[in-house]
């Protein structure tokens, strides 16, 4: 990947989703030892956002990072794509703040940890 000339590989390591490929992703990440991006994406849900960034050591995440699927199950609707009218933009929209609040707050305990940052 590297020889093509990438500068970032989106990759779900091999596996179904990121975190079934973890692994794979995190050995991926430290083989390209910062030559390339390595970008999480496939099956990424709010609910293990941060064990994926653990597990992995990536810091760029590709996914709808939506609870959508879970709350429409939850509520006995059936699964589809899209948003509803009403509730849907509003759960994306929360949901989003709340990725966001949980990687500033990752990202910053690791900076912290490491050292970097300062």
């Amino acid at each position: 990947m590297i020889a093509t000339g990438s500068d970032c590989l989106l990759t779900s390591g091999g596996a179904v989703d990121v975190f079934e490929g973890a692994e794979s992703i995190a050995r991926l990440f430290r083989q390209a030892g910062g030559r390339l991006n390595m970008m999480a994406g496939g099956g990424l849900r709010l609910a293990n956002l941060i064990e994926v960034v653990r597990m992995t050591g990536v810091s760029y995440l590709h996914g709808s990072l939506t609870r959508r699927a879970e709350w429409e199950e939850a509520n006995g609707l059936p699964k589809r794509n899209g948003h509803d009218a009403v509730s849907g933009p509003a759960i994306l929209e929360a949901d989003v703040r709340e990725s966001v609040r949980l990687l500033r707050q990752e990202f910053a305990a690791r900076e912290s940890a490491t050292g970097k940052g300062r």
